[in-house]
């Protein structure tokens, strides 16, 4: 069969709906074709992406320095707390989003406060440094 192709430009809307270009017959089917904004850039967006690296970053170094201050390795407490040595790793860096799940899970093996992650250097649970 052959392909019928109609095509009708529309103006670009960013941060709008795909919005369709036009239409194709396809084996006796129509087909359409659909043209998808592209995102817009922003300094806040920019802005969150870093804030967000910075805190994931933190998270991984609090983490590892309760690891080392108990003594284990990271072969050691990814197997007491049922993740992957590599995801351990990935958490410890800072890279990827680790789940609170797995964070849990951590906090259980090292046996401290999941809020302990979360908590500056130097701030003891009563919230005094």
């Amino acid at each position: 069969m052959s392909k019928v192709k109609e095509s009708r430009p529309q103006a670009q809307q960013y941060g709008a709906e795909p919005q369709p270009t036009g239409a194709s017959i396809v084996d006796g089917s129509l087909v359409h074709e659909i043209r998808i904004p592209a995102p817009r850039s922003s300094t806040k967006t920019g802005a969150r992406a870093l804030q967000a690296q910075q805190f994931l970053r933190s998270l991984g170094h609090r983490v590892q320095a309760r690891r080392l201050a108990r003594g284990c390795t990271r072969k050691t407490l990814a197997e007491m707390a049922g993740v992957s040595e590599r995801h351990l790793a990935n958490l410890e860096h800072g890279v990827g989003n680790a789940s609170i799940v797995v964070l849990l899970q951590v906090a259980q093996a090292l046996a401290c406060p999941l809020e302990d992650f979360f908590r500056p250097s130097g701030v003891e649970p009563s919230g005094k440094p």
